[in-house]
């Protein structure tokens, strides 16, 4: 199922790999307070769906999404974690016959990937990793080829060229993954990556 209206309003989505539930709600309290209520737990942890199960019972009012999701049994399970929304760095016949119920955002990463997945029924498509692909000029040649297509951009983007993605007409949005890296997690870098969120607020005003 289409995930389009699920991300649709949500200029940057962050992106984050997190193992306790503890700093997940932590976490969750800084993007929330920025205005971001639409945060993606990407499944490289141990703990990642115990993260997701933790932020949707604390931020009932936040839409959690699962990213890195490859398998159905992940989707599945990311579903049962409570995940509004999963996203995948790619797409398989199995995924898209197991994403039929859940919102779900395939990867692409050409224009052969994104038209056949069109065809399949998705209108919102992560392009992934971004600016080794090509980044914006990449996005700008495929404007034509993959008109009718909303692209979610993550890989490479920071808030030096966020303007530049946010600017094209195919972007709905983009992975905030430089938000809050996984060493500023780990050692407790709070202030750090408040100090990301408050400049982003601020860009974002300016775009």
């Amino acid at each position: 199922m289409d995930a389009s209206n699920v991300v649709a309003g949500h200029r940057v989505i962050p992106v984050v790999v997190i193992n306790d539930r503890r700093k997940a709600l932590k976490l969750g309290e800084l993007f929330l307070e920025a205005g971001m209520s639409c945060i993606e737990v990407t499944l490289r942890t141990a703990n990642a769906l115990g993260c997701i199960e933790a932020m949707v019972e604390e931020f009932p009012d936040a839409k959690m999404g699962a990213g890195s999701v490859v398998t159905p049994d992940q989707l599945r399970a990311a579903e049962s974690a409570g995940a509004e929304f999963v996203v995948s760095p790619g797409a398989s016949a199995e995924l898209i016959a197991a994403a039929d119920s859940t919102h779900w955002v395939p990867g692409a990463a050409t224009a052969s990937e994104i038209m056949k997945l069109r065809g399949a029924g998705y209108r919102t498509v992560k392009f992934f990793p971004a600016e080794l692909l090509g980044g914006v000029n990449a996005i700008r040649a495929l404007s034509e080829p993959i008109a009718g297509i909303q692209l979610f951009p993550t890989g490479g983007i920071s808030e030096s060229n966020l303007s530049e993605y946010l600017g094209l007409e195919r972007v709905a949005c983009v992975g905030g993954s430089w938000l809050a890296p996984k060493g500023d997690i780990e050692n407790d870098r709070w202030s750090d990556i408040q100090a990301r969120c408050k400049s982003l607020q601020r860009t974002l005003t300016s775009i």
